[in-house]
């Protein structure tokens, strides 16, 4: 016993050291879903195409999302997200946080499509939450949702900036 003691005494004592992970986790890099260019948003996999208003700020989404893009209005009452879903029922994708309360098909002159299109208004379970209206479109086995979160007090001005963004919705 006392040689040991005697060992372990003259031993240096060790630093621990951090020891790297067994298994290298790869650095997750996340692929943009398009472009934005001068005129807007060019999308990389689908042939949509967005005209960007001016003074709005476009942000594509990323790569395994439904959402392809987000765009900002100047002043930060209307975020307006065009996401993507493949399908060929008119049909508003759900949202947390609301209920979709008015739904309607025809055709409407703000989105420049010739075929019909799903108009719908999702009203929050907060009634001081945003309420967002969309326009709902086919095109090719793809289900593309134009939606407008607009901030309470500003319904009015959101709906006729949606319709501008959903004017500049292209299928190329």
């Amino acid at each position: 016993m006392r040689v040991l003691l005697l060992l372990l005494a003259g031993c240096p004592k060790l630093v621990s050291e951090a020891q790297p992970p067994l298994v290298e986790t790869p650095s997750v890099t996340t692929v943009p879903t398009g472009r934005v260019t001068g005129d807007g948003y060019v999308d990389g996999t689908f042939p949509l195409t967005v005209a960007v208003p001016r003074g709005w700020v476009a942000t594509p989404g990323t790569d395994g999302n439904d959402v392809r893009v987000v765009l900002q209005d100047p002043e930060g009452d209307v975020t307006i997200t065009i996401a993507g879903t493949r399908g060929d029922t008119l049909t508003p994708r759900p949202l947390p946080g609301c209920t979709w309360t008015f739904v309607d098909a025809a055709r409407y002159r703000a989105v420049k499509v010739r075929a019909e299109v799903l108009a719908a208004t999702c009203t929050p379970e907060d009634p001081d939450a945003p309420r967002i209206l969309a326009y709902v479109v086919g095109n090719e086995g793809m289900v593309w949702h134009v939606e407008g979160k607009v901030t309470p007090g500003r319904l009015r001005a959101g709906k006729v900036d949606l319709d501008v963004v959903a004017g500049g919705v292209r299928f190329r």
